[in-house]
């Protein structure tokens, strides 16, 4: 054997071991959003159900928001003075929710990702560059409803 043969085969077994440890990694991070994503999902449905609720009972805004909620991967949140609407869409394998249907400033899908704190079994929201909080996306969402 040679120098150049040992260092070489040394360098191979590394990334083979350092792609392993890549490969172990984020398959617990699958299985960790695949466990905690639809809980947070559900945080967020609860969240905007519970914004529109309180809005509804402020003064003079009775019945304002309505939401359907009889599809455990979708919310579609209406405001019936304009009768627009926003739909929320879980999609389970991809970790991710997709806000569709709003009118407003941002026309077009809104996407917000569940992903995994770096070295932890804690999950947070994402929109991509950020991480966001259940009440933040929901307050967007029905701003933008409000055209606020």
């Amino acid at each position: 054997m040679s120098d150049w043969s040992s260092y070489a085969a040394g360098r191979v077994r590394q990334q083979q071991q350092n792609s392993s440890i890549r490969d172990a990694r984020a398959l617990q991070e699958e299985r960790l959003l695949d466990e905690y994503a639809p809980s947070r999902w559900e945080e967020l449905r609860k969240t905007l159900m519970q914004m529109c609720t309180d809005f509804n009972a402020e003064e003079g805004m009775r019945n304002s928001f309505a939401c359907d909620n009889s599809n455990r991967d979708a919310l579609k949140v209406e405001y019936t003075p304009k009768v627009i609407s926003a739909r929320l869409t879980f999609n389970r394998e991809r970790h991710e929710i997709k806000v569709g249907g709003l009118i407003g400033p941002a026309v077009g899908e809104l996407v917000y990702k569940i992903a995994v704190v770096p070295g932890q079994r804690e999950t947070y929201f994402s929109d991509g560059n950020n991480s966001i909080q259940a009440h933040e996306i929901a307050r967007k969402v029905l701003d933008r409803l409000l055209g606020i």
